[in-house]
C-alpha cells in the first residue's frame, strides 16, 4: 500500500518498526512508480483496499468522495524544489530558457506556474517542456536540455549532492496543500472500520516517531530504501522535509485547506471545472480520530465526514 514517495517511508517506517505488528496489521504490499496512475485505478477497481495516493490523482477519481475517500494524511505540504542546470547561476537566469515538468495535467504544472508567476515571469519568459516520464524530467536538467524543472525530493536530493543548484521551493509559494494521503473506498472502510483504525494508529506512531530528533539517524536509513537514496541524499531530504520545512502529517491529520489548494490548483489548469470538489466531501477524519484516541497524548482533531450519508470508510491493507 506505498509508493516511492514521503508518504511510502512513512508506510515502511510503520512497518520496520513494528507499528503494524503490534495492531496486527500484515500488510500486502505493492509498489508502483510514483509516476504511475495505477494505485489509484486499482482501489476504484477493488484490486486493493487501500492506497497511498498524491491528492491531485485521488482527487479526479473520488466522485465527490463516493468511489474513494481520503482518511489519513502523510505529507501535508508540497515537496517540489526547483533544481538548476549547471549553466544556470540564480533563478533570473531562467529567463528565455526551458523549464521542465511533468505533465500538462499534473498539479506540479500548476504549481510550477503559480510559482514563476509569483517570482515574476511572464508567460513569454520561460518555455515550459512535458516530460511524462518523472524519471525523464530529472535528466533532463542533469544534461542541460532544461534550464531547470521542479523535482520530487528523490531526484532533487540526487542532483544537489552531485553539485547542481537549489534556486527555489515550491512551498514558499504555495502554502497550503495536501500532497499525500491514505486512501480507501467508502463501503470497505464502513465493513472494514476496525482494521482501518488500528492501520491509521500504525501510521500515527510512524509519523511520531519519524518526527522525533533521537530518531533521525534510524528514519534516514529506512528513507534511503524506500527512495532508493544514498544515505547523503536521504538526509537531506530529511533535514528539508522533516526538520526545515516539516512535510510529515502530525498525527495522520488531513489538511482540509491544503486538499481545496490542490483542487484549486488543478482548477487553474484545467482538469478540474468549475464547481471544484469540495473538501468535507473528500475526506473523512473520524477513522483518524478514532485511532488517536488509542495512542497516549494524540492531540484531538476536527471530524469531518465524507458527506454522502453514513460514518466515513475504513481501509484495509494492499495497496501503495
Amino acid at each position: 500500500m506505498s509508493a516511492q514517495t514521503l508518504g511510502g517511508w512513512v508506510i515502511d517506517v510503520a512497518d520496520r518498526q513494528g507499528f503494524f505488528a503490534a495492531q496486527g496489521i500484515a500488510l500486502d504490499k505493492q509498489v508502483d512508480d510514483p509516476g504511475s496512475n495505477k494505485a489509484a485505478g486499482d482501489l476504484v477497481g477493488r484490486a486493493r483496499d487501500v492506497g497511498v495516493l498524491p491528492t491531485d490523482r485521488f482527487m479526479r477519481e473520488a466522485k465527490e468522495g463516493q468511489a474513494l475517500v481520503m482518511v489519513g494524511g502523510l505529507v501535508n505540504k508540497v515537496t517540489l524544489s526547483l533544481i538548476a542546470a549547471r549553466d544556470v547561476p540564480d533563478l533570473a537566469s531562467l529567463k528565455g530558457q526551458p523549464i521542465g515538468y511533468r505533465d500538462p495535467e499534473d498539479v506540479s504544472a500548476a504549481v510550477l506556474k503559480r510559482f514563476l508567476k509569483a517570482r515574476g515571469f511572464a508567460d513569454k519568459d520561460v518555455q515550459l517542456v512535458a516530460f511524462p516520464d518523472p524519471g525523464v524530467v530529472g535528466a533532463a536538467v542533469a544534461n542541460g536540455t532544461v534550464g531547470a524543472s521542479f523535482l520530487a525530493p528523490a531526484q532533487s536530493a540526487k542532483l544537489r549532492t552531485t553539485g547542481f543548484q537549489w534556486i527555489g521551493e515550491a512551498g514558499d509559494v504555495v502554502k497550503d496543500f495536501q500532497s499525500e494521503g491514505i486512501v480507501a473506498r467508502p463501503d470497505w472502510a464502513r465493513q472494514n472500520e476496525d482494521t482501518l483504525v488500528r492501520l491509521l494508529r500504525s501510521v500515527v506512531l510512524a509519523e511520531r516517531w519519524i518526527t522525533t530528533p533521537a530518531n533521525r539517524e534510524a528514519a534516514v536509513a529506512i528513507l534511503a530504501d524506500t527512495l532508493h537514496l544514498a544515505p547523503k541524499e536521504a538526509a537531506q531530504v530529511y533535514d528539508q522535509y522533516v526538520e526545515k520545512s516539516p512535510a510529515i502529517s502530525r498525527e495522520g491529520d488531513i489538511d482540509q485547506v491544503g486538499v481545496r489548494s490542490v483542487a484549486e490548483l488543478l482548477g487553474e489548469i484545467g482538469v478540474l471545472k468549475a464547481p471544484l470538489p469540495d473538501p468535507v466531501r473528500l475526506t473523512d477524519t473520524t477513522y483518524v480520530q478514532r485511532a488517536k484516541g488509542g495512542v497516549p497524548g494524540a492531540a484531538p482533531a476536527p471530524v469531518t465526514s465524507p458527506g454522502v450519508g453514513g460514518p466515513s470508510p475504513s481501509p484495509s491493507p494492499a495497496s501503495r
